[in-house]
């Protein structure tokens, strides 16, 4: 079965998530799962940016799915932590805003959206007020 995480991992010359990389330069030798380590581009805004003091960083990480990248931000941030994920880390909290390369992820394969280098990630809260 294909999947879009799959597909990805394909192409940055991941192994299936397997614990080693599937090709090496003789085609048989595994190579360590941490080769396959990306870069994203983390923004933040409003009170996201107040919390932690960073408007912009590069993260390397392994996270194949979105869900394991935020998972990973709220463990990096600790003032995130809650903020990102639903109680079960299984979806967003409340109205996030979560974007890959400026089109919201909930509109792609949502928290299953696969991770790829370069992506340019946006984190916007959703803010309420006014009088």
């Amino acid at each position: 079965m294909r999947t879009a995480v799959a597909d990805a991992d394909r192409d940055r010359g991941c192994g299936l998530r397997s614990g080693v990389r599937a090709a090496a330069t003789d085609g048989y030798t595994p190579v360590p799962v941490d080769a396959c380590s990306v870069h994203v581009e983390l923004r933040l805004f409003g009170p996201f940016r107040d919390d932690t003091g960073v408007e912009s960083v590069t993260l390397e990480t392994d996270a194949g799915t979105y869900r394991d990248l935020l998972r990973e931000v709220e463990g990096r941030y600790p003032a995130l932590s809650g903020r990102l994920l639903d109680a079960e880390g299984e979806g967003l909290a409340g109205e996030v805003v979560v974007t890959r390369d400026g089109k919201n992820v909930r509109h792609l394969d949502g928290l299953s959206t696969p991770v790829t280098d370069g992506d340019v990630v946006r984190m916007i809260p959703s803010v309420y007020g006014g009088s």
